[in-house]
C-alpha cells in the first residue's frame, strides 16, 4: 500500500516525525513497524539501506502477572506517569464476560510531577484497542475523582475504524468504566485494611480528590465514605480514623455523627463548640480540608447516622435552661437590639467554659468557607447568625447584672459588643472592627490593673 501525501503534509516524511507517531500509536503492536532509510557510507561513498524497528512490541499488560517482576511494573509505571517514585499499588487483571478488556493500573504513593505542575481535573488512562493506542482523553473511561490513577486499558471489542468522538459515545466504555471504578475502590479498601500506613501516605496526598466522588458518583458513595479518614477529638494531631471506627465507638444512645469545620486542628480543638460534647464524652470529627464542607453534606448520613455540625442549629433544651431564659429574657432582647448582624440571641447549652459563641443555621456556610470564598473574590451573601450566651459564665452574669442595675450604663453597650467580638475570636473568624475591640480590651486591662 502506498500513501501519497499532500504538499503541506511533508513533515510526515521526516524520520523523527514518523518515529514519534509510531511510538505513540503503535509501540505495542504485535508486528514490527520498520522504517527504511538510506545513508552514505563514509569510506566507500555508497548508499546503504538501513532498517529500523520503531516499536518495542512489548505490551506488559498482555503478559501473565506471574511472569512480571516488581521492577518491570515500576519501570512501566514511571514510563507512563513521569513519576520518579514507585507506585503504591498495582492493579493488573483481565475482564471477561459481557465486555472483555485487559487493564494495568497504578495507584501512586505521591503526586507525580505532572499533577503538581498542572491542575487538570480530568482522568487520563491510555486506551488501546488490540494494542493500538487510541487516546488518553476519554472523560467517561474513569471519573475525575480517580484522576490520580495511571495506567492502560486494552479493549478487544471496540471498533478501530471510527472517529474518537464516536468511540467516546460507545456504551462499552460505560461498562469498562464501572468495572474499573469497582476494582479501584476495592483495591483501596484492601490497602486501607491490610497496609494502613501505606494507605495513610496515599490518603494524605489524594484524599481531597477521593472526596469529590461523594458529589459526583452516587452509585459508589458508601464505598467512598468507607475510605475516608479524619482527625477527631479522640486522635492525636496528624492521626486519623475512619467513619466506621467513629460509629463503632459512639456512646450508647448517640444518634448523630458530630462534626466541626475549622481551618486547622489548633482552632478546632480549642473551639467553644466542643465544650458541651467534651463534657458529655462525645467524640467530634474535624473537617479540616476545605472541600469537606462542600462534599460531606452530599453523603447525608453514614451507616444510618446523620451528620450534625457542632456549630450549627439548636444544641438542645432542658428545664434548667428554660428557667434561666426567663431570668435573662429582658437582657437577651437588649443584646439583640444593640448588635447588628445578629439574627437572634439565646442562652446556650453547648458552652461550658466560654462566655459566648456564634451559631449558624443548619445549612448555612461556615465562617471559614465564607472567608476562603472572599479571598477567592467570590460573592458571599451576608449571613446573620445566632449569638449564644453561657448563663453560668462570670462575664455574662456580670453584664446581665449591670443591665438589671442600670440599663442606661454607657459601659453596658460596650460590654455587649465585646461579648460578640469574643465569640468571633473563639471561632477563629475576623472581627468587624479590630481597632475598637483592641481599645475595649485595653480599657479592661487598665481598670483591672488599677491604672488611673
Amino acid at each position: 500500500m502506498t500513501l501519497h501525501l499532500k504538499e503541506d503534509a511533508s513533515e510526515y516524511l521526516e524520520p523523527y516525525r514518523l518515529r514519534s507517531l509510531v511510538k505513540k500509536f503503535s509501540d505495542f503492536v504485535e508486528h514490527p513497524v520498520v522504517m527504511f532509510s538510506t545513508e552514505k557510507d563514509e569510506e566507500s561513498g555508497e548508499e546503504k539501506v538501513k532498517e529500523d524497528v520503531l516499536n518495542t512490541r512489548k505490551a506488559i499488560w498482555l503478559r501473565s502477572k506471574s511472569d512480571i517482576t516488581t521492577e518491570e511494573y515500576n519501570e512501566f509505571y514511571k514510563h507512563i506517569s513521569h513519576d520518579f517514585n514507585d507506585p503504591a499499588e498495582v492493579i493488573h487483571y483481565n475482564a471477561e464476560g459481557a465486555i472483555e478488556f485487559k487493564a494495568l493500573l497504578f495507584i501512586p504513593e505521591k503526586k507525580p510531577f505532572d499533577m503538581m505542575m498542572t491542575n487538570d481535573p480530568k482522568a487520563h488512562l491510555n486506551l488501546y484497542v488490540q494494542r493500538v493506542f487510541i487516546s488518553n482523553e476519554f472523560e467517561n473511561l474513569l471519573p475525575a475523582y480517580l484522576r490520580f490513577v495511571k495506567g492502560v486499558v486494552d479493549a478487544a471489542d471496540l471498533p478501530l475504524n471510527v472517529s474518537r468522538e464516536i468511540l467516546q459515545e460507545n456504551p462499552q466504555l460505560d461498562k469498562i468504566r464501572r468495572n474499573l471504578v469497582s476494582r479501584i475502590l476495592k483495591t483501596l479498601g484492601d490497602m486501607k485494611l491490610k497496609s494502613y500506613d501505606k494507605y495513610l501516605t496515599f490518603y494524605v496526598e489524594f484524599g481531597p480528590m477521593l472526596k469529590e466522588g461523594l458529589q459526583s458518583d452516587f452509585e459508589n458513595r458508601e464505598k467512598i465514605a468507607d475510605l475516608l479518614l479524619f482527625e477527631t477529638t479522640a486522635t492525636e494531631a496528624g492521626k486519623m480514623r475512619s467513619l466506621a471506627d467513629y460509629v463503632e465507638s459512639m456512646k450508647e444512645g448517640q444518634e448523630e455523627i458530630i462534626t466541626l469545620v475549622a481551618e486547622h486542628r489548633g482552632i478546632a480543638e480549642n473551639s467553644p463548640f466542643l465544650e458541651g460534647y467534651k463534657a458529655d464524652g462525645k467524640e467530634v470529627v474535624f473537617f479540616l480540608d476545605p472541600i469537606d464542607e462542600f462534599v460531606m453534606p452530599q453523603l447525608g448520613e453514614y451507616k444510618g447516622k446523620k451528620f450534625k455540625a457542632a456549630n450549627k442549629g439548636e444544641a438542645g433544651d432542658s428545664e434548667e435552661l428554660k428557667k434561666e431564659t426567663e431570668k435573662f429574657e429582658g437582657f437577651l432582647g437588649f443584646v439583640k437590639e444593640k448588635l447588628s448582624g445578629v439574627k437572634e440571641v439565646r442562652l446556650s447549652t453547648r458552652l461550658k467554659e466560654s462566655p459566648a459563641c456564634l451559631v449558624g443555621d443548619e445549612y448555612s456556610m461556615s465562617p471559614h468557607i465564607e472567608a476562603m470564598m472572599r479571598r477567592m473574590g467570590q460573592p458571599v451573601p451576608e449571613m446573620e447568625r445566632v449569638l449564644e450566651l453561657n448563663p453560668t459564665h462570670p462575664v455574662v452574669e456580670s453584664v446581665q447584672a449591670m443591665y438589671e442595675a442600670d440599663k442606661d450604663n454607657p459601659k453596658l453597650g460596650e460590654s455587649v459588643e465585646l461579648l460578640r467580638d469574643l465569640a468571633h475570636v473563639a471561632e477563629g473568624s475576623k472581627i468587624e472592627n479590630p481597632s475598637a475591640f483592641a481599645s475595649r480590651i485595653a480599657a479592661l486591662m487598665a481598670r483591672d490593673l488599677g491604672a488611673k
